[in-house]
Formats: structure tokens, sequence, C-alpha cells
């Protein structure tokens, strides 16, 4: 898929070494190792770096007769692609969607886990590329 590649491409340019599969959090375990943490901290500063073409993105309903852009709350952030802005699943929306729905994935693996100064500092970050992209 393109939007793997297109993640995976970038972590490459900023010399940042990926698993082969996406990191992936067992339920069972409640906590994540110093490298898990590093990855994902990896992830995410690649990805902070990122912004869509946004004149490119096709709406589910149209954002012009919606009025007043209208700030998500925290619950409805949490959830990939939902609400008044909601994205087709056009091709050209995809790179934006998988951006989105990794960024969800992280929080909610996050969320499972016991609480450490650097598992909120993470959250945060999520929170804030969610904020920022949304």
């Amino acid at each position: 898929m393109y939007c793997s590649w297109f993640f995976a491409s970038l972590l490459r340019r900023l010399q940042i070494s990926t698993p082969v599969h996406p990191l992936v959090f067992d339920s069972v375990s409640a906590a994540m190792s110093m490298n898990d943490f590093s990855l994902l901290e990896a992830e995410l500063s690649a990805r902070s770096e990122w912004m869509p073409n946004i004149g490119s993105l096709q709406f589910v309903n149209d954002p012009v007769h919606g009025g007043p852009y209208q700030s998500q709350d925290f619950r409805q952030i949490r959830r990939p692609n939902v609400g008044l802005y909601a994205l087709t699943s056009a091709q050209t929306n995809q790179i934006y969607l998988e951006h989105e729905s990794r960024l969800c994935d992280i929080l909610n693996m996050l969320e499972a886990i016991d609480a450490t100064n650097r598992k909120e500092s993470l959250e945060d970050c999520v929170l804030q590329e969610l904020i920022r992209i949304n």
C-alpha cells in the first residue's frame, strides 16, 4: 500500500529504523519495552513533520455548506474519520485516512498500558497531531 510505503520512506530519510510490521501491542502485557517507546516516538516524530495536500481531499459532506468549522471534542477525535468533516474512501484520501487511523491505533494502544510519564507524553503527542490534522 502506498501509505505504508510513504511513511517507511519518510522514516528512512530521517534515518530511523522501522520494523517490518507496524508495532502491535499485545493487550495481555501491561508494559511496553523501552525499544517500543523509542519506535513510537520515532514514528510520531516522522508523522508530525508530514501534512497532506488538503486541497485534494474529498469530503462526504460539502464543508462549505457545513457552516463554520467546529472543532471535535476529545471523544470524537479518538475515532478516525467521523463527524461532519468525514472523508470519502476515494484514493486521494487514502494516505490521510491511513495517517489518522494509525494515530488513533497508537492512542488506543497507549491507553491500554500502565501510566508512566513517557506514556503520557506520547499520548499528548498523538492528541496534538490528531488536533493538528483535524
